[in-house]
């Protein structure tokens, strides 16, 4: 799923550069959804995400990371890939 959704996002793109957004969300005190998403033209297009519950209190770089390597392979050769994230990736 992911490869299609990505490459329909990447499909309208010029040049070899590719800009994804990490983001952590959290929805009240049930849920955080963490998701990368692919900037096209000013706007975010979630690609990839995971739910956790927000009671569980584990790092999240092994999930970040997992999600991360979904993209694997889904680029052409020689494309760049630019990260955007703000400070709030930690888990609490």
């Amino acid at each position: 799923m992911l490869g299609t959704l990505a490459g329909m996002a990447i499909g309208g793109l010029t040049g070899a550069k590719l800009a994804i957004a990490m983001d952590a969300t959290s929805l009240g005190s049930r849920f955080v959804v963490l998701a990368i998403s692919v900037v096209y033209r000013g706007c975010a297009v979630p690609v990839a995400w995971k739910v956790l519950k927000a009671e569980e209190k584990h790092a999240w770089k092994p999930e970040w990371q997992a999600l991360l390597k979904q993209f694997q392979g889904l680029l052409p050769e020689g494309w760049s890939v630019i990260v955007l994230a703000d400070r709030g990736l930690y888990a609490k």
